[in-house]
């Protein structure tokens, strides 16, 4: 139950998480030592020992539980940090093609651009479709 306190931790603070889930696991650990210490030795397992490993897995398992949250985060971050540049990226180069726009004394051969082109330098749409994910 102990464990279960750390879904209650805002996931930014990861020193209150894995310190807590560590003392849980370590805790786990000396309670299943102490109590096969103190019971007589037999060749198959008891229930005591059975409760005791399950126990020992769901703490562990909140402690994965918050490295996968962790790790997901970061990823989402750099993903949204790198739409973000190249949404910075695409403004620029839709700046330039309209200075260049603006000095074409040519009508004909000046380009309208009202929204970005299906390739802009390589860009295609589906680039920005996969960057926003």
């Amino acid at each position: 139950v102990m464990s279960w306190v750390s879904f209650y931790l805002d996931r930014a603070s990861a020193p209150a998480r894995v310190g807590l889930g560590v003392t849980t696991v370590l805790t786990m650990v000396t309670l299943m030592g102490a109590v096969n210490r103190s019971l007589p030795k037999i060749s198959y397992m008891k229930a005591l020992d059975i409760y005791l490993a399950f126990c020992f897995f769901m703490v562990f398992g909140a402690l994965l539980e918050y490295a996968t949250v962790s790790y997901t985060d970061k990823r989402i971050k750099l993903n949204k940090r790198k739409f973000e540049d190249f949404k910075k990226e695409l403004e620029e180069m839709k700046d330039l093609l309209k200075l260049h726009q603006d000095e074409t004394v040519n009508e004909k051969s000046a380009l309208e651009f009202d929204e970005v082109p299906a390739t802009l330098f390589g860009c295609r749409a589906s680039d920005i479709e996969r960057y926003a994910r």
